[in-house]
C-alpha cells in the first residue's frame, strides 16, 4: 500500500519522538536476539535429532 508507506514515512520524517521510540524498541529487539552461530547451533541440533 504506497499511500500507507508515504504517510508512515511522513510521521517518521517529522516526529522525533515517533523516531527516538522506535530506535530503543528496535535494540531492545535486536539485543534480545540469538547470534548466527546460536542460531546454527540449534539447527544442527534439530537436524541430527530429526536423522537419528
Amino acid at each position: 500500500d504506497v499511500a500507507a508507506l508515504s504517510e508512515a514515512l511522513g510521521r517518521l520524517a517529522v516526529d522525533e519522538g515517533l523516531r527516538t521510540r522506535l530506535g530503543a524498541a528496535a535494540q531492545r529487539r535486536a539485543a534480545g536476539l540469538s547470534t548466527w552461530a546460536e542460531s546454527a547451533a540449534r539447527f544442527f541440533e534439530v537436524v541430527r535429532e530429526a536423522v537419528s
